[in-house]
């Protein structure tokens, strides 16, 4: 939809309540990156590889992280 912001804005609430979700760090590092915060990007595809590194799409995450650097 487009609502990047809201989004961010959501999910750091559910990370305020649960710091360990994988899946929102997930989201808010995809949210990051459409609104071209690439340093906050990076830092919550790393979270989310830190908690959830075999998952099936880590290797998706991995590969942006390269273009992060």
């Amino acid at each position: 939809m487009g609502r990047y912001g809201d989004a961010v804005t959501n999910l750091l609430k559910t990370l305020a309540i649960d710091p360990k979700r994988k899946e929102a760090h997930e989201n808010l590092g995809d949210a990051y990156l459409k609104l071209g915060k690439r340093p906050e990007a990076k830092a919550e595809y790393e979270q989310f590889l830190a908690l959830n590194p075999t998952s099936s799409r880590a290797d998706e995450v991995k590969r942006i992280l390269k273009t992060l650097e």
